[in-house]
């Protein structure tokens, strides 16, 4: 790691090593119902890296439930770990300013809530 540089690791349950840093609610996960896929509604995701500090964010993890798609899905975009732990990115960089979307196709909306991230600053 640079010098001067620092690592933070951020916790939905709101621990943060440094708090004029970034946050794991600096994660925004938007979603919106698209036209219907294979006869199943279809979702559009995106997950954005808003920290006002200019971190990158790296190991997003995202509260997903029992996740599960109908239509393919990139698993290095997305994908289900366990129940209710979804890695973004396989666990690479998103920077500042940045986002990553993608669709599935299910019988209902998830709820998905950003749960994890590492900051490198």
């Amino acid at each position: 790691m640079q010098a001067g540089r620092k690592l933070l690791i951020a916790y939905a349950a709101g621990f943060l090593a440094d708090i004029r840093s970034c946050m794991v609610k600096d994660i925004q996960i938007e979603q919106r119902e698209t036209a219907p896929e294979l006869g199943y509604p279809q979702f559009h995701v995106q997950i954005s890296n808003n920290c006002m500090a200019g971190c990158t964010a790296h190991k997003i993890h995202v509260s997903c439930g029992d996740f599960h798609s109908y239509t393919g899905l990139n698993p290095a975009t997305f994908r289900k770990l366990a129940y209710d732990n979804c890695l973004v990115l396989n666990g690479g960089p998103l920077e500042t300013g940045k986002t990553v979307s993608f669709h599935y196709s299910s019988t209902f909306r998830y709820k998905l809530a950003a749960k994890l991230a590492v900051y490198f600053c």
